[in-house]
């Protein structure tokens, strides 16, 4: 019985499930926790030990040292298991094609691995834009705190990390275990249609890309260069994923540094920084869409990519009035109607005798109505009739637009890893199956 026990174990299916137990899943959230946990008391130590604000002389030693110890236990036991996780991805891959056939969907595994790792993705940028607007705080009465947002940035990148790694394990030999157990793997040289050998029918063909019907492939930057050409075409389903959601974090890591930056950098570097990014998610859009995802996809993450750009440019203007606006009594100077957002009204501070040189959306306002306006003396910014409460209305829209460029990034990704093994597949020479005489 032990011996069946442990042939068993040895099995594909087995192997595969024992990978994506909810059990597994458990253990590795826990670990995230943990880490987060660890690091953010060895910061609280760092913290109290430089600012003298512990109850105790012993409280900030205590804190730091119980903060080591929990990181590197941790540490270790992640190690513990990554090895094991190792040790059953080479037995699954030791069996072969009949062992990739033997293996199971496990769909609501996967889906509960996809699930939580996403939701750790979405935890991550929430920490990523604490971490910035603490960072990006100037007010003397409230000095950005380095321990404070050193902590939540790298809290962000731990749990993004453990998110991708996530995602990764939940798509790993998907493709291979869609077919079922039990089944024989495809050939992709075999025939498969009337004539072939089991008589069925042929599949139906995929969806055409995007460039069918342009006549050829469109201009990715990757195939400006062969040798990434060839990478590109060479990545594994797990690679191509954890790269896509990486460049698409680090694009929403652009869009939060060009809206809470600009104003500690001086005026002008807002527009180097959003041309940058609008320069960086045009790159990344050609990349996710050139093995033409459905359109309505393609649609959703163009649109996704010019909200990116919209809060960020959104997130500017509240930042650079929270850190120097101020108000100021105005007189409405001239109304000029526009086919586009209304009338729009220049205005000038009274005692002065030049207009602010932004202007104001004023309707149901005339020439000479006086009207306050909190203002920034710099001019980056248009004038508002309110005083912005902060940034949590940023970080609401940046989480959610993110969130939504990671998912269609996700998708985009998928379908790029099976077009080009199609392709692939399409291009492999036929083998010669003819009798030597």
């Amino acid at each position: 019985m032990v011996a069946g026990a442990a042939a068993g174990a040895g099995q594909p299916g087995e192997l595969l499930r024992r990978e994506l137990a909810g059990r597994h899943l458990f253990q590795w959230t826990l670990l995230v926790l943990g880490l987060c946990a660890g690091t953010g008391m060895i910061f609280a130590g760092l913290h109290d030990r430089a600012r003298n604000t512990a109850t105790s002389p012993t409280a900030a030693l205590g804190s730091l040292i119980a903060g080591i110890v929990v990181t590197l236990a941790v540490l270790a036991l992640s190690a513990l298991l990554a090895l094991r996780s190792r040790d059953r991805v080479q037995l699954f891959r030791a069996h072969g094609p009949e062992g990739l056939a033997e293996a199971p969907p496990l769909r609501g595994a996967r889906a509960a691995w996809t699930t939580v790792s996403t939701l750790g993705l979405l935890l991550g940028a929430l920490f990523l834009v604490a971490g910035l607007i603490e960072a990006s705080k100037d007010d003397p009465y409230e000095e950005a705190d380095p321990y404070v947002y050193g902590a939540l940035l790298l809290w962000a990148v731990l749990i993004c990390v453990a998110g991708v790694a996530g995602i990764v394990k939940a798509r790993r030999f998907a493709s291979a275990a869609s077919s079922g157990p039990g089944r024989a793997p495809v050939d992709p040289v075999a025939p498969s249609g009337p004539d072939g050998p089991d008589g069925a029918r042929p599949p139906r063909p995929t969806a055409p890309p995007l460039y069918v019907r342009l006549g050829g492939e469109p201009l990715a930057p990757h195939r400006l260069s062969p040798r990434l050409t060839a990478r590109t075409a060479g990545l594994s389903r797990g690679a191509a994923v954890a790269l896509a959601l990486v460049a698409t974090l680090l694009g929403g890591a652009l869009t939060a540094a060009t809206a809470l930056l600009p104003v500690h950098l001086g005026t002008g570097t807002f527009w180097l920084l959003f041309f940058g990014t609008a320069l960086y998610l045009l790159v990344l859009f050609l990349e996710l869409i050139h093995y033409g995802p459905r359109r309505r996809y393609a649609v959703l993450l163009a649109c996704a990519c010019v909200g990116l750009l919209v809060v960020a440019g959104t997130g500017f203007s509240t930042s650079a009035l929270l850190d120097r606006g101020r108000w100021v009594d105005t007189t409405v100077e001239s109304v000029r109607d526009s086919s586009k957002g209304g009338p729009s009204c220049a205005l000038r501070p009274e005692g002065e005798d030049t207009v602010l040189s932004r202007r104001l959306s004023c309707d149901g306002l005339d020439v000479g109505d006086e009207v306050r306006v909190f203002h920034d003396p710099d001019g980056e910014t248009s004038p508002r009739r309110s005083e912005p409460d902060g940034m949590t209305g940023f970080a609401v829209a940046w989480s959610a637009v993110t969130a939504v460029t990671l998912g269609l990034a996700l998708a985009s990704a998928l379908y790029g890893h099976r077009r080009r093994r199609e392709l692939a597949e399409e291009r492999e020479p036929a083998p010669d199956l003819g009798v030597a005489s």
